[in-house]
């Protein structure tokens, strides 16, 4: 007994020394460069300091409601049916003249675009005034005539101009077999008319607008668009 009470007072001697070279830890708070001294909060004068409550209302005051901007009802588009391919412009002044009369807003306004004006077939010209003689004589035995032009610097004969494509098919029917002609597009900047009409029912105001037929033909078109960029002439009454 005597042994293990030795052993155990050695043990607890040990265990002290130990304990006693361990490095003491400092506990001491790291000031930053940037700070030169710090304050307890009980050395503040309390009347300068806000409420928690209001500090947080102060937050939500600066910095930006993004539920309130999601709130917020977007415009809606308002939509017109516009009416198009108008060539002439007192037909479009007369056609917005009577759809106000039917109690709709209608503008007017101008479209300058390319379109094709007519349909041509061409053939190179011979260089040998004989051969052109009989290419010129060939043509009118088919009931064409050749008319001299230049093409893209190119001497040709112009054999046929057309309004209508069916009308250019049927005269390239006549060529089969004897002549390979070249079509052209005779394309020029023309200047159409569009009639812009509010439309708070598209149905409704596609059949009053159709309600006037007789501005209607082939090359006019009715379509929906957004009315934006469309000065409004005013509202419905």
């Amino acid at each position: 007994m005597r042994w293990i009470f030795f052993l155990l007072l050695l043990v607890n001697a040990l265990y002290l020394g130990w304990q006693i070279r361990q490095p003491m830890v400092n506990d001491a708070v790291v000031i930053p460069e940037n700070v030169t001294r710090l304050r307890l909060l009980k050395e503040e004068d309390l009347s300068l300091l806000l409420p928690r409550e209001s500090v947080r209302e102060q937050a939500i005051q600066q910095q930006p409601s993004v539920q309130n901007a999601l709130q917020e009802p977007k415009p809606e588009t308002q939509w017109c049916q516009v009416v198009s391919g108008i060539t002439q412009e007192s037909v479009a002044v007369d056609l917005q003249q009577r759809l106000e009369l039917q109690g709709l807003s209608a503008t007017l306004k101008t479209v300058d675009t390319e379109q094709v004006l007519a349909y041509e077939l061409t053939l190179e010209r011979p260089s040998q005034p004989v051969h052109q003689r009989a290419l010129v004589d060939n043509l009118e035995a088919l009931g064409l005539r050749a008319e001299e032009a230049w093409v893209n610097q190119k001497p040709v004969y112009i054999v046929g101009r057309y309004d209508s494509r069916a009308e250019l098919n049927r005269t390239q029917n006549l060529l089969i077999g004897l002549f390979q002609p070249d079509e052209r597009l005779v394309v020029g900047q023309v200047r159409l008319f569009e009639v812009w009409v509010e439309a708070d029912d598209s149905v409704r105001t596609a059949n009053e607008i159709k309600g006037v037929d007789q501005f209607f033909n082939s090359a006019i078109k009715i379509e929906k668009k957004s009315c934006k960029g469309v000065a409004s002439t005013g509202v419905r009454d």
